[in-house]
């Protein structure tokens, strides 16, 4: 769970730093992308241990509850949006190759696919945590 929350916060700031940026601070935002950081990775370790949990869960695992089903399929839509537009974009950001008046759709990129990232991933989080039935 904690892996979950430290690469949650880490996809949220990506995303509200996106946002700052498309208001015209560039700086903040490269200021920001300037160190490098791997803590996103840690909602993709997350599921590993959930499905593990999940194993040896007294009674019977629940893998083919819609919930755990659900949980699991948004949860990898999230990464995907995650290594498929966060992370190559913050990349492009991160250069220095690119001009600074080019950078701004980049930023909307970033902070449209960071929030969008982040509702995916919390959707996902509450139907594991609450498993509804």
């Amino acid at each position: 769970m904690t892996f979950a929350i430290v690469g949650f916060g880490s996809v949220a700031l990506s995303g509200a730093y996106g946002m700052v940026a498309r208001g015209g601070n560039l700086g903040e935002l490269r200021r920001y992308l300037s160190g490098r950081t791997s803590a996103s990775l840690g909602v993709i370790i997350a599921p590993v241990f959930g499905i593990a949990a999940m194993s040896v869960r007294p009674g019977g695992s629940e893998y083919g509850q819609l919930w755990a089903i659900a949980g699991m399929v948004v949860w990898l839509l999230a990464g995907t949006l995650l290594f498929a537009v966060v992370r190559p974009t913050e990349a492009r950001l991160r250069s220095k190759a690119t001009p600074v008046d080019e950078l701004r759709p980049y930023a909307t990129r970033l902070a449209w696919a960071g929030a969008a990232s982040d509702l995916l991933f919390l959707g996902a989080l509450l139907m594991m945590v609450t498993q509804p039935r």
